[in-house]
């Protein structure tokens, strides 16, 4: 393994258990076991391995949802696919890194992190939310990003995600029709 991939191995252990501020550039290199200088060659500083770390994370976010949202899926089915995907990934807590992308110090930094987003996660929901109704997509794509983020800090030991998956989809597709 290359120290650069073992510094993004190392960023995602720790950012997805903790938040930007709170990882430090001693933590990350110990973890991934190098000097300063390979962080400093591969990705300039701190900032630079949390935005690759992000790009990456909202990439492989988006690569399970394409893979989970085939174009036969009905409303309802589209709409638990999406739940189910994103409640079966809780150590990448979006709200999280999109809170820390405002406090970065780059507009570079903050841009390609949110291009990130917008790209393999909201793009898709309000591709979803297209199928359902045509009007005011990007509102329904938010108001179904923000309830599945709730619901993923309310999801209690022993439910299947499955069932509250199933739940959501009918209970959002109710409000919307």
């Amino acid at each position: 393994m290359t120290g650069r991939e073992k510094l993004l191995e190392s960023a995602s252990a720790l950012f997805s258990q903790d938040r930007y501020p709170n990882v430090s550039v001693a933590q990350i290199l110990e973890r991934a076991e190098l000097q300063p200088p390979t962080l400093y060659y591969h990705f300039n500083d701190k900032e630079g391995l949390f935005v690759e770390w992000a790009k990456h994370a909202f990439g492989a976010l988006g690569a399970t949802l394409k893979e989970n949202l085939r174009p036969h899926l009905g409303a309802e089915e589209s709409l638990a696919a999406f739940a189910r995907t994103l409640l079966q990934r809780p150590s990448f807590d979006f709200r999280s890194v999109l809170q820390d992308t405002a406090r970065l110090a780059r507009d570079t930094s903050r841009e390609a992190i949110l291009n990130a987003y917008l790209t393999h996660l909201f793009e898709p929901a309000c591709d979803v939310m297209a199928n359902i109704n045509h009007r005011q997509v990007a509102r329904q794509a938010e108001l179904m990003l923000a309830s599945l983020l709730a619901l993923q800090g309310d999801l209690r030991t022993g439910e299947s995600v499955e069932d509250v998956s199933l739940w959501w989809a009918r209970n959002l597709l109710h409000g919307i029709a």
